[in-house]
């Protein structure tokens, strides 16, 4: 047999808890990817996606099955990663073009008045 048949056996072959660890580590990861700002919550996502590797690669057998699946969702969110940018950089907003209404963050002007404030409804009295 292949290694990918044997890696296909063990996906079929997934239980709940690794299905739910799979899930963490997926969750995780992509945390440590966008920046948090909160420093001790990018390294609460970095040692949750770690953890959740770990506990996925040990749930799995044989746990080289594991460490594979692992790899492959990395390179699968970096292969989706660079198709986002590439679609952006073809098709999306150059920063040096002009924006339609004058900002330049992308963000609709604030209107000029700010809206007037509604008055609260009653409630009707209901005898009981």
């Amino acid at each position: 047999m292949t290694a990918f048949v044997e890696l296909g056996q063990t996906l079929a072959a997934m239980g709940f808890l690794q299905l739910v660890l799979a899930l963490a580590f997926l969750a995780s990861y992509s945390l440590t990817l966008t920046g948090l700002p909160d420093k001790a919550a990018e390294r609460w996502a970095i040692a949750g996606a770690w953890l959740s590797a770990a506990g996925f690669a040990a749930a799995t057998t044989p746990w080289v099955h594991g460490v594979m699946l692992i790899v492959a969702a990395v390179g699968a969110m970096g292969l989706f990663i660079a198709a986002v940018w590439a679609l952006n950089r073809a098709f999306g907003q150059r920063p040096d073009e002009a924006r339609p209404h004058g900002g330049s963050d992308g963000a609709l002007p604030l209107p000029a008045t700010p809206p007037r404030a509604v008055p609260p409804r009653e409630v009707a009295q209901t005898a009981y």
